[in-house]
């Protein structure tokens, strides 16, 4: 292998490792810095949101919902999204 490509092969992997998102069955969690501004792009997400109910004891069904967003960017804008999975949820607030 020469230099360039052994320079190529590493320059992707690296910036592939950079990009990749961790996920548990298709759940992708927000990352700590949310974004500020998001494009405008069609690529809906189901994402996770706490509704701000308080339980005393689990399980507790209403602590948390289900709201599809335009993009992840604009799920995880929302600081009270914890992550989302691919595409539309089946129905909202479920």
């Amino acid at each position: 292998m020469n230099k360039l490509s052994l320079l190529i092969l590493t320059v992707t992997v690296v910036l592939t490792a950079c990009t990749t998102k961790p996920t548990v069955g298709g759940y992708i969690a927000c990352e700590k810095q949310r974004p500020t501004a998001c494009r405008a792009e069609d690529n809906p997400v189901c994402a996770t949101r706490a509704t701000g109910l308080v339980c005393v004891r689990a399980p507790c069904p209403g602590a948390m919902e289900k709201i599809t967003y335009e993009n992840a960017c604009a799920g995880c804008k929302d600081k009270k999204v914890t992550g989302y999975t691919p595409g539309k949820c089946s129905r909202d607030n479920s």
